[in-house]
């Protein structure tokens, strides 16, 4: 696994920046056949870097890359999305906060050359590269950009501690749903109505996100369960981690579950109140649907196989019928 060491400055971040990308995109492309040998296939244009970024970390993204009409626009959304996965992956990547901040600030550097015309340079990567022909061809908000790094950066600095319900909707919000609403600016679509769809879609899927990690997370003695609702159940964070109290877990995950389903649900009363196409930005809400149906049939039981249990082929066509019926 590549290691970040402690930096004085970002000159050495830019340099370790290269490697970390380029290790994880080596790590994406090797595939094991039945003969048992490894094979690395080498790619040479930027956009197939993202691509196998994303087909490795954010799959369903990756799918929804197809539904979008134009190759410009294809590449566009894989583009995002590889952005996406590069700063989600920040917090996990080191221990250290200082080192996590330095690589949050690339990112702004980077954001900030791409809009004031700025030769990337030494912040030149598949994915900057990527990155600023998507900005230049579609002129994406600077903002929601922003926001995407800034809500992770803040997250970060408060050390993953989540406080109230409210604040983990907020970074749902403006993570995800800001990366939908990036996406339908792709497709053309600025509007009001189709950006509180996607604030609504996005929180849904982010919350469903944290419900999914949870056993792994616990596992490392990591709780990302907001505090008002420890306090409400009259449960510390130890007990969560050992799992003393699986019936008070269960009812945590449940009131979770409840908001995350009300943003899908509420979001989704809107599809007709938004632009055409704008289907095409949100397709990937039928991720936490049907992890939600799944997850109230272990009785919201985390830790149970059946919530867990990956049904891609069902998402894939859930996707696909509400492409062909212009829903989400």
């Amino acid at each position: 696994m590549f290691v970040l060491r402690n930096f004085t400055s970002l000159s050495g971040l830019k340099n370790t920046m290269v490697g970390l990308y380029k290790n994880n995109v080596k790590n994406a492309k090797i595939k094991k056949y039945q003969s048992n040998k490894i094979v690395l296939f080498k790619k040479t244009r930027t956009i197939d870097d993202c691509k196998e970024l994303v087909r490795k970390y954010d799959y369903y993204n990756y799918f929804t890359s197809f539904f979008f009409p134009t190759v410009k626009q294809r590449q566009s959304h894989i583009a995002l999305s590889a952005f996406n996965v590069e700063i989600a992956q920040i917090a996990d990547s080191t221990n250290k906060i200082d080192n996590a901040l330095l690589r949050y600030q690339f990112w702004k550097e980077v954001i900030d050359n791409i809009y004031s015309g700025k030769d990337l340079g030494a912040y030149r990567l598949p994915i900057t590269h990527e990155l600023e022909k998507a900005i230049k061809n579609h002129e994406l908000s600077k903002q929601f950009l922003k926001n995407m790094i800034n809500e992770r950066e803040k997250d970060v600095k408060n050390g993953g501690i989540i406080r109230t319900m409210s604040d983990l909707e907020t970074f749902g919000s403006n993570t995800i749903g800001n990366l939908l609403r990036l996406k339908l600016e792709v497709l053309g679509i600025k509007d009001v109505e189709a950006d509180h769809v996607a604030s609504h879609i996005g929180t849904s899927m982010s919350l469903v996100t944290m419900i999914r990690s949870l056993p792994f997370l616990l596992q490392k003695r990591i709780c990302r369960i907001p505090t008002e609702l420890m306090v409400q159940h009259n449960v510390s964070t130890e007990n969560i981690i050992r799992g003393t109290n699986q019936e008070v877990i269960e009812d945590i995950v449940f009131e979770i579950a409840k908001v995350a389903r009300a943003h899908l649900v509420h979001g989704k009363q809107l599809h007709e109140e938004i632009p055409k196409d704008s289907h095409k930005a949100l397709l990937c809400s039928s991720v936490p649907f049907d992890y939600l149906v799944q997850l109230e049939k272990a009785n919201f039981n985390i830790f149970d196989g059946k919530a867990n249990k990956q049904r891609r082929l069902f998402i894939q066509y859930d996707m696909l019928k509400n492409y062909f019926t212009k829903k989400y």
